[in-house]
């Protein structure tokens, strides 16, 4: 009897937002391809870039507003909830940005996804060259598309295996 080889295991996404929208449309209509583990701070997200099971990238909210004060930050990762009111109001509208450099000045290299309607192309690009490896899509993305990125992620992600690092 032959025995059938174990199915390769899906890429597995950390996706960090404020709510269940994200977490929720992924694992619905995602999940058969791929793996989504919820995060909801920095915090989160840095014990699981901290384990030892193996990213293919990290999928990002732009703002937080259903978070805690407690758990914002700024792009030093330092906490913030006893800023003043208009430094929080910033904060929660940018926090996947802060969360994002964070985890770069602390040396991570997983490839990231942020989810955000900017302005204008230049502040995408900014944003890409700064916080790189980094795409930035806008939060109403097809399924379609994002699994065809998500997909690329992986496979670059295999290509070049690198261990999550400690941060």
């Amino acid at each position: 009897m032959t025995e059938l080889a174990p199915d390769p295991p899906r890429p597995r996404f950390l996706v960090c937002e404020d709510g269940d929208e994200y977490i929720q449309r992924f694992v619905r209509f995602l999940a058969a391809r791929f793996d989504f583990v919820a995060t909801r701070s920095h915090h989160e997200l840095s014990e699981q870039l901290a384990s030892s099971q193996p990213i293919a990238g990290i999928l990002l909210d732009l703002d937080f507003r259903r978070t805690p004060l407690a758990d914002l930050i700024d792009e030093k990762g330092q906490a913030m909830a006893r800023a003043a009111s208009q430094v929080q109001q910033d904060l929660i509208a940018q926090q996947g940005i802060c969360i994002l450099t964070a985890l770069r000045r602390q040396g991570c290299p997983t490839p990231a996804i942020l989810f955000a309607d900017l302005e204008s192309s230049a502040q995408t690009d900014y944003l890409t060259v700064r916080l790189g490896p980094l795409e930035v899509v806008p939060s109403s993305v097809g399924l379609g598309e994002l699994s065809k990125k998500l997909a690329e992620l992986a496979l670059r992600r295999a290509s070049s295996p690198c261990r999550n690092r400690s941060i």
